[in-house]
């Protein structure tokens, strides 16, 4: 029984030493490897593109997206009830400004008007004749301001029946492209139904918002251009007003600009892209991928003595697709790492690649 115990062990045994024994001796080697390696590699410098820091030309684009509006666009609404009884205009034509666009019936109107106006030439005739009267100090002061009262009421209601018949013609307020109708002639018209728009198409502008950091370089009179997605021409207005307030929850500003050559493919209500030239300034500009975020904010790497990456904290400004404007934390002359920052830690050895290799 002991002598199987003993093989069982030495068999355990062998079995372990197999299997331990190619781990201990790979793992051995590994450790003795990667170290010089790493030594290597610490030594091998970095290759890197750089460029020489120095002020150019910027000039900041501000695009953002509006609508073209009417300075004129409203519906035309009655003032009081009434059946129509004639419509005088065809949907989509043009009408003047005073232009008779619906009649609504006024003969019970008329028929009060007629009533009111005699009922004043009475007041009139017997305020008169009331006048000479206490001239005459046949009657009491009194008594003729009592005359002259209705007198003026019955003025006050010729005046209102005649403004009560003038609402029920409906004319257009300014010149204009009337829409589609909303009524036909017969219809009964409650107070404030909608007749139809009215818009002003000559006199066309872009309506868009900008954020508050774009506020103080824009100004009225700046030009702007703008475009529609499905045509290429591009048009230009010019910034007509501007919101003396940013909106609290946007934290946006809003802008009107006047189209300057609107033609017929400027639709009101179209969605437009607008482009805003502002802020034309020197700065230096680096290639995005040269600006590197961590904790500390924006830094890039520049090169100090030949061959040293040396990290700089900066502060950016205007940015487009490719380029990012550093407004502190570089001067000019620095030599400012554009590509391959991202490999480097300070102090890093460098290596910088000749104008025309491939990188």
């Amino acid at each position: 029984m002991k002598r199987k115990h003993i093989i069982w062990i030495i068999l355990v045994i062998l079995i372990l030493s197999a299997i331990l024994l190619p781990r201990l001796l790979s793992g051995k080697n590994q450790n003795s490897s990667p170290a010089n390696q790493a030594g290597a590699r610490s030594n091998k410098p970095v290759t890197v593109s750089v460029q020489i820091a120095k002020p150019t030309p910027i000039q900041e684009k501000i695009l953002v997206t509006g609508t073209v509006r009417a300075s004129k666009d409203i519906e035309i609404r009655n003032e009081i009830s009434g059946r129509v009884v004639k419509v005088f205009f065809k949907e989509g034509m043009n009408v003047k400004a005073g232009q008779l666009l619906t009649k609504l019936n006024d003969n019970d109107l008329q028929a009060q008007l007629l009533k009111a106006r005699s009922n004043l030439k009475l007041s009139i005739d017997k305020e008169q004749r009331q006048k000479k009267l206490l001239e005459k100090e046949i009657i009491s002061t009194e008594e003729y301001q009592n005359s002259l009262k209705d007198r003026e009421s019955s003025e006050a209601d010729v005046q209102l029946l005649t403004a009560q018949i003038e609402k029920t013609a409906i004319t257009a307020p300014f010149t204009g492209v009337i829409g589609l109708s909303s009524v036909t002639e017969g219809m009964f018209l409650s107070a404030g139904s909608k007749i139809a728009n009215l818009v002003s198409v000559s006199e066309l502008e872009i309506g868009f918002t900008v954020a508050e950091r774009h506020a103080p370089s824009l100004q009225k009179g700046m030009k702007a251009a703008y475009s529609f997605s499905n045509n290429p021409k591009i048009y230009t207005a010019v910034i007509s007003a501007i919101e003396p307030k940013i909106d609290d929850a946007t934290r946006t500003i809003a802008m009107k600009a006047r189209c300057i050559d609107p033609d017929d493919k400027c639709i009101v209500g179209s969605f437009v892209k607008v482009e805003i030239d502002a802020n034309q300034h020197d700065g230096i500009l680096v290639p995005s991928n040269a600006v590197i975020s961590d904790i500390e904010g924006y830094k890039v790497y520049i090169v100090k003595n030949g061959n040293q990456s040396v990290p700089k904290i900066v502060t950016t400004g205007y940015r487009n697709e490719y380029n990012v404007e550093i407004t502190s934390g570089i001067n000019p002359g620095d030599t400012i790492i554009t590509s391959g920052a991202f490999m480097l830690r300070p102090k890093s050895k460098v290596e910088i690649r000749a104008a025309g290799d491939n990188e």
